[in-house]
């Protein structure tokens, strides 16, 4: 694979990729393309694209941003270095009865590319838009579904995944049914918010960068479809990784496991490894940083904190909110326990609650 010359650098260090030299040069390429927050973002729509070839588990993403700030440039960059046997092209409008057309390519194995999430669902009613994200998540899951309508019949079935792009506005209207349909479950949910400064420095890369061009396709013979069992040595820190990714981004424990397994083996394949590596893990740790809605900030900390048994106003205290943040706290530490991120509180604690304690959450947890 020919490769475009690096010309600056951001935040990481080749060094810290010593195993990979295919990620080594296309965080270089990402960088000369796109404002920082996105190269790291950009990398896992790579691993997303490559997972779909390889055995379960797998990685899926969301890319949540608002918008103009690459999330459907970076998607179609990505897409261009990767030979077709890698993906479908969904566009922005779809249905499950379209994707018939495509039921030998799943069949192949594919990433499925939907460039506008926020289009797509504002062009269907709510039962269109609930059974669409309903299939998806089931295909996701059971590598098969069945769409059924009172004309026809069909199945679909195959290892997909998906990347998909969604504006920061739209997310905040739509997360709670995305995690009700399990979707948000199945794919991990990476956000950014470009600052002023970055901004104004991507204004004038976009027109500079817009004759960079990565080369060659990436094609199926140049990643490693074996990739073995991940190491004994790897799955206490597996774990540890993947409680932290619970709690930042607001989803289940084991949901989280199988997408780091997912990442690492992924990332492993990109640079035709059969062994993951503590590489792998190094990238890891540099996507944690976009795992945090930023119109959310205080949720991932919330949870960190109950989990560690601060009652509700010493987590007030300990993101510095005023006590009058209580309800908020509260409802954050209930929405945890409902999708399985803390466990629920006892029963005999249940069987206490009253509309009195409800109507002062903080005494549910002890008080100060």
């Amino acid at each position: 694979m020919r490769y475009v010359s690096k010309k600056h650098q951001g935040n990481w260090q080749s060094k810290e990729f010593s195993e990979s030299p295919v990620s080594t040069k296309l965080l270089e390429f990402f960088d000369e393309k796109f404002p920082e927050p996105v190269v790291t973002i950009a990398l896992c729509k790579c691993l997303a694209t490559v997972s779909c070839k390889l055995e379960r588990p797998r990685f899926s993403m969301l890319h949540v941003a608002p918008p103009r700030q690459g999330k459907s440039l970076s998607s179609n960059v990505v897409m261009k270095m990767f030979a077709k046997d890698f993906y479908i092209d969904l566009g922005s409008d779809f249905t499950l009865n379209s994707l018939q057309r495509y039921k030998q390519e799943i069949k192949e194995n594919r990433c499925l590319y939907e460039n506008d999430l926020t289009l797509l669902f504002a062009s269907k009613i709510k039962r269109g838009k609930e059974r669409l994200v309903g299939g998806l998540s089931e295909l996701l899951a059971d590598e098969v579904y069945t769409y059924q309508d009172f004309q026809s019949k069909a199945t679909l079935r195959g290892w997909v995944t998906i990347v998909a792009n969604m504006t920061s506005e739209a997310y905040n209207n739509y997360k709670e049914r995305l995690f009700g349909l399990t979707f948000s479950e199945r794919v991990l949910t990476l956000h950014h918010v470009l600052a002023k400064p970055e901004m104004d420095a991507w204004v004038s890369k976009e027109e500079e960068s817009k004759n960079i061009h990565f080369g060659d396709k990436i094609t199926v013979d140049d990643i490693e479809n074996n990739v073995q069992e991940i190491p004994q040595k790897y799955l206490d820190l597996i774990q540890c990784q993947a409680r932290e990714f619970s709690y930042l981004s607001l989803r289940g424990f084991i949901g989280c496991q199988d997408l780091i397994k997912g990442i690492v083996r992924a990332h492993a394949s990109l640079n035709k490894r059969q062994e993951v590596c503590d590489d792998d893990f190094k990238f890891l740790s540099m996507m944690k940083d976009y795992l945090t809605n930023p119109f959310s900030p205080y949720e991932g900390k919330i949870v960190t904190y109950a989990s560690q048994g601060q009652s509700y106003r010493s987590i007030c205290r300990s993101i510095g909110k005023p006590a009058s943040y209580v309800r908020q706290v509260y409802a954050v530490v209930q929405k945890a326990r409902i999708r399985g991120i803390l466990p629920p509180p006892h029963v005999t604690h249940l069987s206490s609650l009253n509309e009195k304690t409800l109507a002062h959450p903080e005494k549910c947890r002890g008080g100060a």
